[in-house]
């Protein structure tokens, strides 16, 4: 099987940023009083927390180089 990148080969995109440990605990609280058997929510691991700006969607792979590089523009001015 070859595993070189291909044209066709897409990622699940999205730009988050981090959240404080200390926010993560509050959350994690929260959702611990609002779990309960009857919902079908997916919960996230407390790892996983983030703070979504902006969903991507599916985009190729050789596009996130780009991304980065003009995210770093943006947070340098």
């Amino acid at each position: 099987m070859d595993n070189k990148l291909q044209t066709t080969d897409v990622v699940r995109a999205f730009i988050a940023i981090n959240i404080e440990e200390h926010v993560k605990k509050e959350l994690c609280l929260l959702m611990n009083k609002l779990r309960n058997d009857d919902n079908q929510i997916r919960w996230v691991k407390k790892e996983s927390l983030h703070l979504t700006l902006k969903f991507l969607g599916n985009i190729s792979i050789f596009q996130i180089e780009d991304i980065y590089k003009k995210l770093q523009l943006i947070a340098d001015n």
